[in-house]
């Protein structure tokens, strides 16, 4: 038997969190940096021509979501990433202490998945 984890799509994941906080579509857009109508068609399930990182980190801050988890609900295989983001880490900011480069990639780690 098979487990397969299910991820709501990402525009539900926006809405609620969004709905849940009190936020409007423009106040949600104050905080990401994003605008309105580029909000109101991702939530709407019309996904706007260009979804980027930068614009997931926006909402993630703004939600208090993990990235990670927007990441999954994208479509973003995260696991091609995730050694170029810890090299970055290393070459960028290379007096960041072992704990803390391991803290920020368990926090950008994708949720396990399941096996077949």
């Amino acid at each position: 038997m098979s487990v397969s984890i299910s991820t709501p799509p990402l525009s539900s994941i926006i809405g609620s969190r969004r709905r849940e906080l009190g936020l409007s579509l423009r106040g949600l857009g104050k905080a990401s940096g994003l605008h309105y109508s580029w909000l109101s068609k991702l939530e709407s399930g019309r996904d706007p021509e260009v979804l980027s990182v930068s614009s997931l980190a926006g909402l993630s801050k703004a939600l208090d979501i993990p990235i990670s988890r927007l990441l999954v609900a994208s479509g973003f295989d995260s696991d091609l990433v995730l050694p170029e983001f810890e090299e970055f880490l290393r070459l960028r900011y290379p007096k960041l202490g072992s704990a803390r480069r391991r803290a920020l990639l368990a926090a950008f780690r994708p949720p396990a998945r399941a096996s077949s």
